[in-house]
């Protein structure tokens, strides 16, 4: 199909979008009177989004992806020196085990003692599980503790918890 330079002149956005795609280096030029643009679009497009949709299944679906059916997962949790655990919130399976690196300068801790809290918010246990606490964690430090109890449980560093250093697990069957 031929595009005349009138036509192709009377579709701006799409002319925009096309444009970027030429830039990007996955489509030919059109506007110099050969073949439409969808007749010159190349492989690489169809490459190009098959990689972006298996990108996004990956992320979507997560670690999970590549573990066994119903084998258990350890899931990172930095501390930083912004005081604060990274992520904060997160789900894991019942069973799985969240490991907690410090990466900072600081000493911190992994505590989820509701006596220890400063705030009773900061230390939420679901029915039937017990608490736990890291002591303190060393610059490059690691602690791990294993989930079985599905539930809510919200955690603090106990010598960061004024400034807000609380984190959630969520915990599914």
């Amino acid at each position: 199909m031929k595009v005349s330079r009138k036509q192709w002149s009377s579709h701006a956005g799409v002319r925009s979008f096309h444009v970027s795609l030429w830039l990007a280096g996955l489509v030919q030029p059109c506007w110099s009177g050969g073949n439409s643009v969808m007749e010159k679009l190349s492989y690489k497009i169809l490459v190009g989004f098959g990689i972006l949709c298996i990108c996004l299944v990956i992320s979507a679906v997560g670690p999970r992806l590549y573990a066994a059916e119903g084998a258990p997962m350890t899931v990172l949790v930095k501390m930083s020196d912004q005081l604060v655990f990274e992520p904060d919130h997160i789900t894991i399976h019942s069973g799985d085990t969240v490991e907690w690196k410090n990466t900072s300068v600081l000493v911190h801790t992994v505590t989820d003692q509701p006596e220890r809290a400063g705030n009773p918010k900061d230390a939420v246990l679901p029915k039937g599980a017990s608490g736990f606490d890291s002591g303190n964690l060393a610059p490059g430090a690691t602690y791990r503790h294993s989930f079985s109890a599905p539930g809510r449980y919200q955690y603090f560093c106990k010598p960061h918890e004024a400034a807000g250093m609380t984190g959630v697990i969520t915990v599914v069957p």
